[in-house]
């Protein structure tokens, strides 16, 4: 997949190594936040299958942040082993970015609400999960792979902070992309976690991939999954305001 031309600024985000990435023709009041694999296994901002969301998101004209999380590149902070701290951290990305890519905005659009996606791939999944809706944007939320059965992660903290269920509309908010031959968690725990939560989700399952979709359409079937999602959602918010 090729990358899409863009313009990079780092983030006010003291001890938090972030950036907001731009697109040539960005829509008006749009944002997207990807958080990475827990760093202590490793995981950073430069992770394929964050790149792969990064270049989705920028070639659909969004605005995109990514950051890394505590203990990984330049982030100063130390990681915590409950992920309190990671998802304040991710909040704290998410507004500053919001506030960097729709300056001027305000103004120009007071009427059109914009649409933020809060996005995360593993552990990050969980990050972005522990997120509260905005008010006044439409706030939808990309999971990919998340690791319920992994109780030392986010588990008691999230079950407890996750988005309530979406607002009625012809489409769920919560996108759910799994890899059937995921190595920590079987996509029927997933959905057994997904329906503890009570909120309402769309859920794919992606045949031959495993957590860290290595398979050969692995990344590509990402990159089709999310764009469709995006695009029908647009579609869906044009029908519903005509």
């Amino acid at each position: 997949m090729s990358s899409t031309r863009s313009a990079s600024v780092s983030l006010f985000t003291p001890g938090i190594q972030s950036k907001l990435f731009t697109p040539p023709n960005p829509r008006t009041k749009t944002l997207a936040v990807i958080a990475h694999p827990w760093s202590r296994l490793g995981g950073n901002w430069n992770d394929p299958v964050v790149q792969t969301l990064l270049q989705t998101f920028l070639r659909l004209s969004v605005p995109t942040a990514i950051f890394n999380s505590r203990g990984a590149g330049e982030t100063s902070l130390r990681s915590s082993w409950n992920g309190k701290g990671e998802i304040n951290d991710f909040g704290l990305v998410a507004n500053e970015a919001r506030r960097v890519a729709w300056e001027g905005a305000q103004k120009s659009s007071e009427d059109e609400k914009g649409e933020v996606y809060f996005c995360g791939y593993s552990y990050g999944s969980m990050l972005a999960l522990g997120q509260q809706p905005l008010e006044g944007p439409l706030t939808f939320f990309l999971a990919i792979s998340p690791v319920p059965t992994f109780n030392f992660y986010l588990f008691p903290f999230v079950t407890h902070s996750v988005p309530p269920s979406p607002l009625p509309s012809p489409r769920n908010r919560l996108l759910v992309l799994h890899g059937e031959r995921d190595n920590f968690c079987s996509s029927s725990s997933a959905r057994t976690w997904l329906d503890k939560l009570g909120t309402g989700y769309d859920f794919y399952e992606i045949e031959e991939e495993d957590h860290f979709w290595r398979g050969k359409e692995g990344l590509k079937s990402l990159d089709g999954e999310v764009s469709r999602w995006v695009e029908l959602g647009r579609e869906n918010e044009e029908d519903d305001a005509s």
